[in-house]
């Protein structure tokens, strides 16, 4: 399977988004939860906190920064 580009965004906390490649949008999620349990150990994230979109690099029109 190919890796894609995916924007992950906290949908039920207050949290700035990420941009991920992973191999589907499941696998994004799952890093972002792995990341913000890591950083804040006394809340339990899950799956349904994120939404991902995917980012499709040829919709750009010249070389760019994703920060």
């Amino acid at each position: 399977m190919e890796m894609e580009i995916y924007e992950v965004i906290p949908v039920t906390f207050d949290g700035p988004s990420h941009v991920v490649i992973a191999e589907t949008e499941g696998d994004a999620k799952i890093m972002m939860v792995k990341l913000f349990d890591q950083r804040a150990p006394k809340y339990s994230y899950t799956i349904s906190d994120f939404e991902a979109e995917a980012i499709d690099p040829n919709s750009f029109p010249t070389a760019t920064i994703i920060v």
